[in-house]
Formats: C-alpha cells, sequence, structure tokens
C-alpha cells in the first residue's frame, strides 16, 4: 500500500537506492570464496544430536536395545530366501498385459473399470440408520 495523497513516501530501506541490476562497470563487489573458512565453528549442541535421537544420525547404526524376540537369520537363510523369493516371482502385471494373458476376460476387466471406486460395505460410513437400511440410496 502507496502513501496517503499528501504524504511522503517513508524510506526503510537505506540501501534502496542500490537495490536492482547495475550497469555494466558498476557491478557489486563480488564475496572472495577462498576467504570463506572451510571449517565453520559451531557449537557442539549444534552437531552433535540428544542420546534419544542419536541412533538415527549414527554412521554405526542405531544404539538400542536388542529386541528379545528379534529373529537373526544367517547369512546362508537369507540367501536361500532370496533364492526362493526370485524362483516364484513372475513377470509382471503390465508385463503380462502386454503378452495378452488376460484374453477372454475383456467383460468383466470392463465391469470393474464401470465400479465406483470404493463401491461395498464401507459406503455406509457416515449414513443415517434409514439411509443404511435402504441399501445406501441416497
Amino acid at each position: 500500500v502507496g502513501p496517503a495523497a499528501g504524504e511522503e513516501p517513508e524510506s526503510s530501506d537505506e540501501g534502496a537506492e542500490g537495490a536492482g541490476p547495475r550497469v555494466e562497470g558498476a557491478e557489486r563487489k563480488g564475496v572472495d570464496l577462498n576467504s570463506i573458512p572451510r571449517h565453520i565453528k559451531r557449537e557442539s549442541w549444534m552437531t552433535t544430536p540428544h542420546e534419544s535421537i542419536a541412533g538415527a544420525f549414527s554412521s554405526d547404526g542405531p544404539a538400542r536395545k536388542r529386541d528379545r524376540f528379534e529373529v537373526t537369520r544367517s547369512k546362508e537363510e537369507q540367501e536361500k530366501f532370496e533364492k526362493i523369493f526370485k524362483e516364484r516371482q513372475g513377470p509382471s502385471l503390465l508385463q503380462e498385459k502386454i503378452e495378452n494373458k488376460f484374453a477372454g476376460h475383456e467383460e468383466e476387466m470392463e465391469k470393474a473399470r464401470k465400479l465406483k471406486p470404493g463401491a461395498g460395505a464401507t459406503d455406509i460410513w457416515g449414513m443415517s440408520a434409514k439411509e443404511q437400511e435402504r441399501g445406501g440410496a441416497a
């Protein structure tokens, strides 16, 4: 909002005359990046996390109490799981659709497309008792 009629604008920015681009040769003086210290000194509270959250910032992993129900797997068991998982993993649904593996089910797919998202028993949430008795038809 500008000044009222007859008033002079207040100059709150003392360096406002130097704001904006300047003509060639009158540019602002830049900062010498070599003069900036490489290691900024900070207080320890700024860089050392509190012990309650220190595990999240530790490179050694979280220092936490072990769960007494935790199950540890050996390297062999993990490799066996990975092998079995890769064997039973088939092609993606997109790949199967491209290869026409779902041919012959077009009418069911069309029915599914026409269904209203979230249609079902959960649609009664927020309805009155009368609307629920009518079957949700509002």
